[in-house]
């Protein structure tokens, strides 16, 4: 069992949902409490979901690399993608195998602020 907890955006707050056997078995408002993750068994992990409006997405051809090597090259390519510079950019790849791979960018003051927040 997942859980997917999506972080809070504007006035929405924090929201969550279980999944289990490729379906959902729950879903709230805030974050589960004590009873509610009791009550729904083990967990096998949790994943954060950044508001999607916060998130630029890209789509970059990246050769087989070490994820190390995959997300320098990737933080290149959104350095000329973006106004803002490197230093300010939060970039993760996604693994996808060859071809184009997902590359997601966010500010780092947004990313540091949902990890002071989890």
């Amino acid at each position: 069992m997942t859980t997917l907890l999506f972080l809070p955006s504007g006035v929405t707050g924090f929201r969550w949902m279980r999944i289990a056997d490729q379906r959902i078995v729950a879903q709230g408002e805030g974050i589960p409490t004590a009873d509610e993750r009791s009550d729904l068994g083990a967990d096998t992990g949790v994943i954060a979901v950044a508001p999607a409006e916060a998130v630029t997405l890209h789509w970059a051809e990246l050769p087989s690399r070490s994820a190390a090597q995959a997300t320098a090259a990737a933080r290149l390519l959104a350095a000329e993608a973006s106004a803002a510079p490197l230093g300010e950019l939060h970039v993760a790849v996604g693994d996808e195998g060859q071809g184009d791979r997902p590359i997601g960018v966010v500010g780092i003051e947004a990313m540091q602020g949902w990890l002071r927040m989890l």
